[in-house]
């Protein structure tokens, strides 16, 4: 039976972003047989936007999973730290012999991507079931 834990991380002020600070980050947490599922919702922005989303990628990193997957399909922006904070937690996984997968990207994440060569960095997946199917 799988498991959730759901987390809300609330935006902090700052200078000026061109996202929407009021859209916080959420994210569920899913364990299936076949890795770790985390199906984010919101903005991936700022601190401490992603705060707690680093907690809890900080204690899934020691269960050495196999196959992670970021579930982007609700994410409706993602700032440059948040390219940073992926890859590195790309470097974390496959540190310990597993894999990052993103999935759900709509058009403007996926552009973001691409300019970031992240593309290049990360296996991306249209959904959820494609990014757990083997490769």
């Amino acid at each position: 039976m799988a498991q959730e834990k759901m987390a809300d991380c609330l935006p902090g002020k700052g200078g000026p972003v061109m996202a929407d600070l009021s859209k916080a980050l959420n994210f569920t947490v899913t364990h299936r047989p076949d890795g770790i599922l985390v199906s984010l919702s919101g903005q991936f922005t700022l601190p401490p936007t992603i705060d707690k989303l680093r907690i809890e990628l900080d204690n899934i990193y020691p269960l050495r999973p196999a196959l992670v997957v970021l579930d982007f399909t609700n994410v409706t922006f993602i700032a440059s730290l948040g390219i940073g904070f992926l890859a590195q937690a790309n470097h974390m996984l496959r540190g310990s012999g597993g894999k990052l997968r993103v999935c759900g990207l709509k058009p403007a994440v996926m552009q973001v991507f691409k300019q970031t060569r992240m593309t290049s960095l990360l296996d991306i997946a249209d959904t959820p079931d494609a990014a757990f199917a083997p490769h």
